[in-house]
């Protein structure tokens, strides 16, 4: 019996030292230490911006190569019978299908058949959408398929991205129809991602902002719609996009 009570003391003392061992390693795993998981820590956008104007991060001579110059002041995108893309040197991605020259057309100063020079593209102002999507208001979305012409820009992480544009109306006297015009940015999803700007059919307003927000990284697209505007029985209005930035999250 008294061999028995030894043992058992000395498990109970075991049994006590691996209980404060136990409590001692719960301590230092604690709640208190910060969570730097890379799921915890949020990615922010890379601030940038594109400019779909000469000067810096802009429209170089080799992002022209091969558009047709037969029209006074514009540099209009070459016939695209399938979608096309054409990446800027900026990093821009310009996404176009047309039957005809000038889906997309860079505003610059010169005279009909002129040869593109770099002078010529050191002076271009904006990315023209001459036309877009012919109907639809945009604030249900859109599927990018059914849309024949848009901008894409890359995120890198958590943002904001802003576009200046003008709309470019119809005169007054021309008596058009529908609208009016709409722009917004959207996901690879067709899903708007801010707000949607619009203007009416006779306005020509400058210096327009589009803005959106994204939470991760991934791409946006800048997509504009007609809205149904027409002058006659042709589509009228289009888009200049002077610059797309993007801001990283507060």
């Amino acid at each position: 019996m008294k061999k028995f009570s030894k043992l058992a003391i000395m498990g109970g003392a075991l049994a006590l030292l691996l209980s404060f061992g136990f409590v001692s390693c719960s301590d230092s795993g604690s709640d208190d230490s910060p969570d730097t998981s890379k799921s915890a820590v949020e990615t922010k956008a890379t601030a940038k911006t594109y400019s779909f104007a000469g000067g810096t991060n802009g429209v170089v001579l080799a992002d022209l190569d091969g558009w047709d110059m037969a029209t006074k002041d514009v540099i209009s995108s070459p016939v695209a019978s399938t979608a096309t893309e054409k990446t800027l040197s900026n990093g821009a991605v310009l996404h176009w299908k047309g039957a005809k020259v000038g889906t997309f057309r860079f505003r610059s100063t010169h005279d009909a058949n002129a040869s593109l020079t770099e002078e010529i593209a050191n002076a271009a102002t904006a990315l023209n959408y001459n036309g877009g999507l012919t109907d639809g208001d945009l604030l249900s979305g859109v599927d990018l398929s059914t849309v024949d012409r848009y901008v894409e820009i890359s995120v890198d992480g958590a943002g904001t991205v802003t576009a200046t544009v003008d709309f470019k109306g119809a005169k007054e006297s021309d008596n058009p129809t529908g609208g009016p015009f709409k722009a917004a940015f959207v996901d690879k999803d067709g899903t708007v991602l801010g707000t949607v700007a619009s203007d009416e059919v006779t306005a020509s307003s400058k210096d327009v902002t589009i803005t959106g927000s994204v939470s991760a990284a991934g791409s946006v697209y800048l997509v504009f719609s007609r809205n149904g505007a027409k002058k006659g029985s042709s589509g009228t209005g289009g888009l200049d996009v002077k610059t797309i930035a993007v801001t990283p999250a507060e």
